[in-house]
């Protein structure tokens, strides 16, 4: 359980192969301890990572959403 609260999870692509290493940055940003490091959208996260896959050259993805309208 301390493991949770005290360390890094290790890189995506280090735990699977399959993965583009391109993606580790997005989502270790989505799994930051501290809230204000993490996206503060759901589709800034999308954003983020589509952007990685894309830029990995993974085919087939969805085009990136719209925007989050301001609250």
């Amino acid at each position: 359980m301390l493991k949770h609260i005290d360390e890094t999870p290790p890189a995506a692509s280090s735990v699977a192969p399959d993965l583009p290493a391109a993606i580790d940055a997005p989502l270790a940003r989505l799994l930051a301890k501290n809230p204000d490091d993490r996206p503060p959208t759901v589709g800034q996260a999308l954003e983020g990572l589509l952007a990685a896959a894309r830029a990995a050259g993974v085919t087939g993805l969805p085009a990136a959403p719209a925007r989050d309208a301001e609250a």
